[in-house]
């Protein structure tokens, strides 16, 4: 596995999955295949290109992600936290506290050291009050092994490059996947599937926006009647509250689709209240905005 880092943000042109992303741009559920179209139905081959603010958020997770496996589950009615992604190197010294804690017991748990663990991806299901997760970055594949089989965990696959121990664990040199289905996962990875491709392409739309940061969160926004997604970059706190971010906003239709709406959901919503930078195509909008005294 590559170290794919993202890049903060994306201001030349990309290649995108084409129609299906297209279409979802536009409002369009799925492309259409009718000769007779109308306004919406002719929207750029490249989206993501339209947006100053786009970035590469999604590099190092998004080949991973699995719909199954959400950290909720979408409700009618209220906001769920579908996926969050931390990269360790862009956390600014001494910020993030929580986040930079939880690596370090997780690392002292396992019997490494923190630096090893460079990025963290959460997944669903949440028991015990914990998210599952994959850790990302430089491990001695052999020595973890070794460790597993002493402390009394049974070897029980070996997909991939990875080994798996009670079906639960899976090691390899550059990641450490502790999940019930981490064998699919693998598997899934190994198979250059794409997790979101021909039914959801609304996420894979933001996938392809959201800019990378210390912090990136993926919601879906049931609480919100004309936002569908909700992709939320955090690139300053101060404390626990982000101060600095760009949220990428996925309406339900180009109509709804305004910056003075965007403004309404991310300012209202945060302590951040000055816009720097603000874009919107078809039915995307992305924001950035800082708190300022």
């Amino acid at each position: 596995m590559s170290d794919n880092r993202p890049k903060r943000s994306r201001r030349k042109l990309l290649k995108y999955s084409g129609v299906a992303v297209a279409a979802a741009l536009a409002g369009c559920n799925a492309p259409s295949t009718d000769s007779e179209t109308d306004g919406n139905d002719n929207p750029p081959e490249d989206p993501a290109a339209e947006f100053e603010l786009a970035g590469e958020g999604s590099v190092g997770f998004r080949p991973w992600l699995n719909p199954e496996y959400t950290l909720e589950s979408p409700t009618e009615g209220e906001q769920s936290q579908l996926y969050q992604f931390i990269d360790y190197g862009l956390i600014p010294e001494g910020e993030m506290s929580q986040q930079v804690q939880r690596r370090e017991n997780f690392a002292d748990r396992i019997g490494v050291e923190p630096t090893n663990i460079q990025r963290e991806l959460l997944l669903g299901p949440i028991e015990g009050n914990l998210p599952y997760k994959i850790l990302f970055g430089s491990f001695d594949a052999t020595a973890l092994a070794t460790t597993f089989e002493n402390t009394g965990f049974e070897r029980t696959s070996e997909p991939g490059d990875f080994v798996v121990f009670d079906g639960r664990f899976a090691i390899s040199a550059d990641a450490i996947i502790e999940h019930p289905n981490c064998v699919s996962l693998i598997e899934q990875h190994e198979a250059g599937q794409q997790p979101f491709e021909g039914y959801d392409a609304e996420m894979q739309l933001l996938l392809d926006l959201i800019p990378a940061g210390p912090q990136a969160t993926i919601s879906n926004r049931g609480d919100i009647d004309d936002i569908v997604l909700d992709g939320l970059t955090i690139l300053e706190v101060a404390g626990p509250t982000a101060t600095h971010g760009i949220r990428t906003l996925v309406f339900t239709d180009e109509s709804a689709a305004t910056l003075e709406r965007a403004r309404e959901i991310d300012i209202d919503s945060s302590v951040r209240n000055t816009v720097l930078s603000e874009e919107i195509h078809g039915r995307v909008a992305m924001i950035e905005s800082r708190r300022e005294e």
